[in-house]
């Protein structure tokens, strides 16, 4: 009887591991909130700009270099997170553990061929 409540308990377990991994997954999907990280920071930073100018009393160069920044910024910041989610989606892979299962032969070989 504990043997099949244990089982049950690690299916139960593996089932809650997945679809949470699955609802942050679609949570880093949400496009509004791409469109939101992609529109504020350049603008928060043009508008930190056009304070800078008022009081340097110069022409719009901090206005252009803070929207240059922000847009840098908001690209790095949209990149990464892709770059993260697309490794929670491909760890699971056929491909990704073939890949690795091979990295792990190779370094193999080349521990015994020295």
């Amino acid at each position: 009887m504990s043997r099949l409540a244990n089982l049950g308990n690690r299916v139960q377990s593996q089932l809650r591991g997945s679809s949470e991994r699955r609802r942050k997954v679609a949570g880093d999907a949400d496009p509004m909130g791409q469109a939101f990280t992609f529109a504020i920071g350049p603008a928060l930073f043009g508008i930190v700009g056009r304070f800078v100018d008022a009081a340097l009393a110069t022409s719009p160069l901090f206005v252009v270099i803070g929207i240059v920044l922000g847009c840098v910024g908001s690209g790095a910041t949209l990149w990464y997170r892709y770059q993260a989610r697309m490794e929670t989606l491909e760890a699971d892979k056929p491909w990704r553990r073939l890949a690795h299962a091979a990295g792990e032969l190779a370094s193999a070989d080349k521990v015994r061929s020295v």
